[in-house]
């Protein structure tokens, strides 16, 4: 593509030199870090999402759909609470780990006391509070139930944030094992537990092999990643902790309202329309969100090397963007022709009563890539507020429309409001990043010579 009109003058001489072969440039990009650890978070979204269908198609077949709704919106609010506990740390330990210096184990430690502790809070909060707001979560009055709950929301917490640790210490080829690891032993505990336990089993598979693996990977960050980075990018004296702590204070706003939104979502479907709707509804959100891990795992290496060199984020940002949505476009397009052959995997169910649903959210999977990524990209400029901005959007547009639109509509109207509420946030996020998208727009040889390098290399 970089010949012709758009490229060499004729009669060029290197205009008959032989080209990189598609080995070597593989080899070439693999050196890189950015595309190294975005393959490797690449890899590991692929396979744990594979896993994770599989996951949830025996999940759905050994158990009836309100258990599974049930179980399900105990799973998101789990996720969610664990993650609120974290509040800007994720992005926060992305972008300062690579340069954190001598204050990197120390930043590493109090961001796991910190997400402990507030994982306690939370999580007890939540059993007191939730079976008095939804009639659908009274067995969290149980004393057994809510101490696994409390339990599960702590053991997520710690391992959830070991990845945005491994990803800052420039380790992330280590998290597809991880995850491999871990969702093979939820496969296997969800076949032995799925219709037992109470009709609980499911959220205690999901758990189990999470609290297994904290402890070594633990180990393995303050035992040796942490020494190796040390001694591979000094230990001078850390500078700007004090930004640290401001960005996560300011981020934590961000991910208040972001976890707001994946915590209350599943909940308010099962209370408008009901746990079978519900657990209607998950299996084909769980699907479309395994496509945002696409876009959340390429982002983390994206915070990461735009920290390190952020004179050239503009450049990285363009590409990363053009990568993400050339494939997570040609996913979407093949799920929603094979929509009701896929939900068929689930049972006869599903394929009826929620074809509409994952169409939809397939299309705000598509947009939640520009959301994703600007996110990624706040955070590689410390620039906390946009994320602030772009959560808090989110989370009013689609809660009060899932509100209107579920009890009429089912599964198909919670799914319209999500996807109405990525399509109006994604414009937004076009507008706060519009600063690195510029070198698409300048008409200068120097512009269009990069944005040909660019397409050239996406194909």
């Amino acid at each position: 593509m970089t010949g012709g009109f758009l490229g060499r003058r004729p009669g060029a001489g290197a205009r008959d030199a032989p080209g990189p072969t598609a080995g070597r440039k593989l080899l070439r990009g693999l050196r890189t870090p950015l595309y190294r650890d975005a393959l490797a978070l690449l890899l590991n979204s692929g396979v744990t999402s594979l896993i994770g269908v599989a996951y949830w198609t025996l999940a759905a077949r050994l158990t009836p759909p309100e258990v599974v709704g049930l179980n399900a919106a105990l799973i998101s609010a789990m996720m969610a609470l664990a993650s609120l506990s974290h509040l800007g740390l994720v992005g926060a330990l992305s972008g300062f780990l690579p340069r954190a210096g001598a204050a990197t184990g120390a930043l590493v430690k109090r961001a796991y006391a910190l997400a402990a502790v507030l994982a306690l809070v939370f999580a007890t909060a939540f059993v007191v509070a939730a079976p008095h707001f939804s009639g659908q979560l009274r067995d969290l009055e149980r004393p057994g139930l809510a101490a696994v709950f409390v339990a599960a929301v702590l053991t997520w917490s710690l391992f959830a944030l070991q990845d945005s640790v491994l990803t800052g210490l420039g380790r992330a080829v280590w998290i597809p094992l991880e995850n491999i690891i871990y969702s093979g032993a939820k496969l296997v505990l969800v076949l032995a537990l799925a219709a037992s336990l109470g009709g609980y089993g499911i959220l205690v598979s999901w758990v189990v092999p999470a609290a297994l693996a904290v402890v070594p990977v633990s180990l393995a960050v303050f035992k040796i990643f942490i020494p190796s980075h040390l001694e591979a990018y000094g230990t001078e004296p850390a500078r700007g902790t004090h930004l640290f702590r401001r960005f996560v204070a300011s981020d934590g706003l961000g991910m208040v309202l972001a976890q707001m939104l994946s915590a209350l979502f599943p909940i308010l479907v099962m209370e408008q329309a009901g746990a079978e709707t519900a657990g209607r509804f998950y299996i084909p959100w769980m699907l479309a969100q395994s496509l945002d891990l696409v876009a959340i795992n390429v982002g983390m290496s994206l915070t990461v090397q735009g920290a390190h060199t952020q004179d050239q984020l503009p450049s990285i940002f363009r590409r990363v963007l053009l990568r993400t949505l050339a494939p997570v476009g040609l996913l979407v397009a093949v799920a929603m022709v094979a929509a009701p052959l896929v939900l068929t995997l689930f049972g006869a169910g599903y394929a009826n009563a929620s074809v509409e649903a994952f169409r939809l959210l397939l299309v705000g999977s598509l947009l939640r890539v520009v959301i994703t990524l600007a996110i990624c990209a706040a955070w590689a400029e410390r620039r906390p507020s946009r994320v602030v901005a772009l959560q808090a959007a989110l989370t009013v547009l689609v809660l009060p429309l899932a509100w209107r639109l579920t009890p009429g509509l089912g599964a198909t109207g919670a799914a319209l409001a999500w996807t109405i509420g990525q399509a109006a946030v994604a414009g937004l996020a076009v507008l706060l990043v519009r600063h690195l998208l510029r070198g698409w727009r300048r008409p200068s040889g120097q512009a269009q010579s990069i944005l040909v390098d660019e397409l050239s290399e996406v194909s």
